[in-house]
């Protein structure tokens, strides 16, 4: 019997909860306008890097004929206080290869900085009077 009893209140329930849902469905006749509009993406441009400032550094080829001739000048200049690196031709090549290597990536890569950058109308900022200009 109290099972009865339990069931009689769960289905009260269950007959008002879907008339309170489906009328408040219905009670409502507004109708939803959605318009869209382009938005303005601020895109960020770091600045580029500045400039690299390199060190001239000076390279002197010495062979078995000019060897001794240039340990002597070496030792007026600079002491006796000497360090040899040594290339063979080919390694110096392959040197300059990876180095104009180097260059070209580093070349490709400004490029394509520099057409993000017309692609999304960067304009650079104008130096003001505020700022030290390097």
């Amino acid at each position: 019997m109290e099972l009865n009893v339990y069931l009689d209140k769960l289905k009260k329930i269950l007959v008002v909860s879907s008339c309170t849902l489906l009328t408040a469905c219905f009670g409502s006749n507004k109708k939803v306008e959605i318009t869209t509009a382009p938005a303005a993406i601020q895109v960020i441009h770091p600045e580029f890097p500045r400039p690299i400032k390199l060190d001239n550094i000076t390279f002197k080829v010495v062979t078995s004929e000019n060897l001794d001739d240039f340990l002597k000048q070496w030792k007026q200049k600079n002491g006796d206080d000497f360090v040899f690196i040594a290339f063979s031709v080919k390694d110096y090549e392959t040197m300059a290869i990876n180095i104009e290597e180097l260059r070209r990536y580093i070349n490709q890569q400004r490029e394509i900085i520099i057409y993000y950058r017309k692609a999304t109308n960067y304009e650079e900022p104008k130096p003001s009077d505020s700022q030290p200009t390097p």
